[in-house]
């Protein structure tokens, strides 16, 4: 009995471990999370030398706002609302943005242009709108391709 008691505790510690490893927790805290009804999303791949703030997490009025430090003073914001429902994202990115460029993400339909010359990034997914603006015009936007392909739900 105790034997088989072992197996069976050895055999769901496995488990667990293995649904972990496959589903890793969201950086995301869960007051942030709890905070609105409609899916969130963060960064698994950033350009080099940035990495995610932990502390920058707030949501404020139904939006919810995080960033990216990295070098040299340099950050990306991001900003996740839910999608306004009337909203012309064409109109948007064709005026509000230049060179702007459309594509389909796992996620969602996307565009990377350039608003006062500087890439911004934008993720519509579902429910969701994922606005990604960097501090400098130091991102390329290849640069923000990897961050816009890289969202995950949390």
């Amino acid at each position: 009995m105790i034997i088989t008691i072992l197996i069976g505790g050895g055999t769901g510690l496995a488990a667990v471990g293995a649904w972990r490893a496959l589903h890793p927790p969201s950086m995301i805290p869960t007051n942030i999370s709890e905070s609105v009804s409609f899916q969130l999303f963060y960064p698994t791949a950033l350009p080099q030398g940035f990495s995610i703030d932990k502390t920058s997490f707030d949501s404020q009025h139904g939006i919810v706002v995080f960033s990216a430090n990295g070098p040299h003073a340099d950050h990306i914001s991001f900003t996740v609302q839910r999608r306004p429902p009337t909203f012309d994202y064409d109109t948007f990115y064709k005026q509000g943005l230049s060179d702007a460029t459309q594509f389909i993400t796992s996620n969602g339909q996307a565009a990377i242009g350039k608003a006062r010359q500087t890439v911004f990034g934008s993720l519509v997914a579902g429910e969701s709108w994922v606005i990604v603006s960097p501090s400098s015009s130091s991102l390329s936007e290849n640069d923000m391709k990897l961050i816009i392909m890289g969202l995950k739900k949390s």
